[in-house]
This record gives C-alpha cells, sequence and structure tokens, in this order.
C-alpha cells in the first residue's frame, strides 16, 4: 500500500508539502485552460495522464489513494479522479461550498458546479452527504431529494466528540451502505486562523475534521480521499508555515486511518 500522496501540481502550491512528505509530483503546469474551468481538450490530457500515473491496472483500483489537489480552483479534479471508478461509491464532501452552481459554460467543467455534474452523469454514484458549508448556499444543494445530505457549518458549530460523531453517522447513513466512501476535502472548510486559501473559508477547527474522518473511517470502506486548497505560489507570503504544518498534519491523520482500514481487511 504506497504511503505517500500524490500531489497534482498546476500552480506550485503544494511544492513545499511534496518534498515534506515525498509526495509523488504529476505536474500539470504546463496546461492551459484549468484553472478554475477546464478546457475539454486539458481534461482528455488529464485523463490519460491520470489513467497512467494513478490507476496503472485500468480495472479503476488506485495506486495513490490519497490526491493532493493544487488549490481550490482545481477541485473539479475529483469529477475526473471519481470517473476512474468501476465500483458504486458515495461521494462525502468537506467544503465551506457546496459546488453544485448550475454549469455557467455549457459541458465544460468547472470548481463550482463539478458535484453537481456527478450527480447527473457518473452512473457509480450513489448518494451524496456534504459537511461544513455557508449556511446561505444550502438552497444551492436541492433539486435531488435526500440523494443529497448537508450539514452546515452554523450547524456544527463547535460540536466535538460523541455529538459531532452523530452529525456524521446521520449524514452517510444512506441505504446504500454497501458502497465505498470517496471522500473530498476542501480546506477551505477550515478556519482561517489554521489555514490559508483564496476562498471564503468555514470555521471548523482541525480536531474537528479529525473526528470526522475517523467517523467516517469507522462506518465505511474509503476507496480514495482527495484534498485540495490553499494558495497559490504567488500569493504564498500569507502564512505559508500555517499551511504547511495543516497539510502535514492532515496528511498523516488521513495516512494513518488508511492504513488502519488496510490492516483490517488482510
Amino acid at each position: 500500500m504506497p504511503t505517500r500522496p500524490l500531489l497534482l501540481n498546476f500552480s506550485g502550491a503544494g511544492t513545499r508539502f511534496a518534498l515534506e512528505t515525498g509526495a509523488e509530483v504529476l505536474d500539470l503546469s504546463s496546461l492551459e485552460g484549468t484553472n478554475c474551468y477546464c478546457d475539454p481538450d486539458s481534461e482528455e490530457r488529464i485523463r490519460g495522464l491520470l489513467r497512467k500515473v494513478a490507476f496503472p491496472s485500468g480495472m479503476g483500483e488506485t495506486a495513490y489513494p490519497v490526491r493532493w489537489i493544487d488549490t481550490g480552483d482545481y477541485h473539479y479534479l475529483s469529477c475526473i479522479i471519481a470517473g476512474e471508478s468501476r465500483r458504486p461509491f458515495d461521494l462525502l464532501l468537506l467544503d465551506n461550498h457546496p459546488d453544485m452552481q448550475e454549469p455557467a459554460l455549457g459541458d465544460i467543467l468547472s470548481c463550482g458546479d463539478w458535484v453537481k455534474t456527478m450527480l447527473d452523469r457518473n452512473h457509480m454514484l450513489g448518494n451524496v452527504g456534504i459537511i461544513g458549508i455557508d449556511g446561505s448556499l444550502k438552497e444551492c444543494t436541492s433539486g435531488y431529494g435526500r440523494r443529497v445530505r448537508v450539514v452546515t457549518r452554523e450547524e456544527i458549530g463547535d460540536s466535538t466528540g460523541e455529538k459531532l460523531e452523530g452529525i456524521v453517522r446521520e449524514i452517510i447513513s444512506f441505504d446504500t451502505l454497501d458502497n465505498d466512501i470517496y471522500l473530498s476535502i476542501d480546506k477551505d472548510v477550515l478556519d482561517c486562523e489554521i489555514y490559508k486559501t483564496d476562498w471564503s473559508q468555514g470555521t471548523m477547527a482541525l480536531h474537528q475534521l479529525e473526528t470526522v474522518l475517523e467517523t467516517v473511517f469507522s462506518m465505511r470502506r474509503v476507496s480514495g480521499v482527495d484534498v485540495c486548497g490553499g494558495l497559490p505560489a504567488s500569493k504564498g507570503g500569507v502564512d505559508p508555515e500555517i499551511n504547511l504544518k495543516t497539510d502535514v498534519k492532515l496528511w498523516e491523520i488521513i495516512d494513518n486511518l488508511l492504513k488502519k482500514q488496510y490492516l483490517c481487511s488482510v
């Protein structure tokens, strides 16, 4: 089982993280038309590169279960990566934004509509749980009935321990319990005192995020984890040490949980 993440590099935001963790780096910085919106030609090139590096067997099994995706401007990569799944799964999104906007440019994938695109087009996707979004954006998640469950950052508040565990259990207690969980984390869900991104941010503490992850892994098999959010290198002068410290800690939490899951399955 791999013990390092795959860094998908567009802007250079994860350079120091890769050095600290020994991450495998897939350099996508030369591709055009990828910032926030993904040009169809670049999307095809990304799919081809991901299949070669992250899904070499061609059977939907990934060589890198943890993908560290540059900044939130490239969160749409979760939609592309999840498209390689050959097993049914439910998506759990931790984010300050639901990423369920109506597509603004037709079929062009974006960081603001990728969850809606998955719901409409990915036949392996069962249900979606969303944790931590700004309450004013909750109405953007309507239209899918009980297939989409949401708990806002205001509803979570400063919940910890059993109360927070209960919230998480309710969110992912779908009737599709045999499905894997696909985890996608945008670090803009975190309070800006512990992480700096280039999007509006939530209020979640790192210990709360850790509780969420521990609860998910205790309930369901996690097939993969995508993590995005941060500051492009051009904006890296704002508290970069805070980001690096949190990134490394979050990687350690996820890595340990995946290792425990692996040991329990053999």
